[in-house]
């Protein structure tokens, strides 16, 4: 996968920016892999820096791969979008805010965040049908 060089202090994105400051390509592999390489059945705590493709693989790890972590702690980051107008950021929290709807329609309940803008603060969630419950 390739990473996008946002800044001169190394941090990357999925997202190519709009000035280019270079890439790295990285290997990745999905979490069920990495499930199946160690003989892992379940997840009981999963944490996530979320940018805006990264909350796409969060839904596809419900739909496609069946993971459902007992609990769940999100950070969705604007680092990303930093510099964009109004309106793409704005898109960009209804976007989220979808993702929160999605996840608690997936069984979790929101049992923990912070005041203010949906970016840059956690959200962690507990999956109610966890352990039998």
């Amino acid at each position: 996968v390739r990473f996008y060089q946002l800044n001169d202090s190394g941090n990357f994105s999925l997202i190519e920016p709009s000035q280019k400051k270079g890439h790295i390509l990285i290997k990745t592999q999905k979490l069920t892999t990495i499930m199946k390489e160690l003989d892992h059945k379940h997840i009981d705590f999963l944490k996530l820096d979320v940018g805006e493709i990264g909350a796409d693989i969060l839904l596809q790890m419900f739909d496609e791969d069946n993971i459902y972590p007992n609990c769940l702690s999100i950070r969705f980051s604007m680092q990303d979008f930093a510099n964009s107008d109004q309106c793409a950021k704005e898109e960009l929290e209804r976007k989220y805010t979808s993702i929160i709807l999605k996840i608690i329609e997936k069984g979790y309940q929101l049992c923990a965040t912070n005041t203010g803008s949906v970016f840059e603060r956690p959200y962690t969630f507990l999956y109610q049908q966890a352990k039998g419950t």
